[in-house]
């Protein structure tokens, strides 16, 4: 006689039914960590890529700064110049939204990247003053002698320029792979938990088949 021949069916269909619960409730467990864990690393991929998109306008912002610099310096007219310097205030005013969005980053790379990114921009909005404040002080009638000092200050912020667009660029290249990493984090863990679930699911089938015949 075997040793399951002794129990009432009674005991032995509970004690199935306990088993298939247990392997059920393991297959639920694993669901939800790896849905858990997918949400997290898909979540971590947004906000990343999020940043990368805000870090390309910051450089789009200081792009058009410099551009403006020079446009003032070629075209003194009152009306180019009111123009231009009201595109130097919008750029400016639209900086600081932009790198508070990537100071909400925790990662310590990334406050790395964005110190470099504000100490370099604040150098070159120094040497941005210089041609602003000249633009602001021209006559109604600008001289030759202005547009040649106002091109000697838009020139001699240049390397500012290049150093805070260098800088910038770093940052977004940095968020940029960062949102890779998050999103093949998320899809290589989504793969890994459905095998685990075919896995447990397969022996439970197995398990269950045995101990059924066994109990017969």
């Amino acid at each position: 006689m075997s040793f399951l021949s002794r129990f009432r069916i009674t005991v032995k269909l509970m004690a199935l039914v306990a088993i298939l619960n247990v392997i059920i409730i393991t297959i639920a467990a694993v669901g939800v960590q790896g849905i858990t864990t997918v949400t997290n690393d898909s979540t971590r991929a947004a906000l990343a890529g999020e940043r990368a998109a805000v870090s390309a306008r910051i450089n789009q912002r200081v792009t058009a700064l410099s551009r403006a610099e020079f446009i003032i310096a070629n075209d003194v007219s009152a009306e180019n110049v009111r123009q231009q310097l009201g595109e130097i205030d919008e750029a400016l005013s639209d900086i600081p939204g932009f790198v508070a969005i990537i100071r909400a980053s925790d990662a310590p790379e990334v406050q790395a990247a964005l110190a470099k990114v504000t100490q370099a921009i604040s150098a070159y909005q120094a040497m941005l003053k210089v041609t602003v404040d000249r633009a602001r002080a021209l006559s109604a009638q600008p001289t030759e002698a202005d547009r040649q000092a106002l091109l000697a200050s838009a020139s001699a912020s240049r390397p500012a320029f290049r150093t805070a667009r260098a800088a910038v660029r770093d940052q977004t290249d940095l968020l940029i792979a960062r949102a890779k990493k998050f999103a093949a984090d998320a899809e290589a863990t989504s793969a890994k938990f459905f095998r685990q679930s075919i896995v447990i699911s397969t022996i439970g089938l197995l398990l269950g088949t045995g101990l059924g015949i066994a109990m017969a």
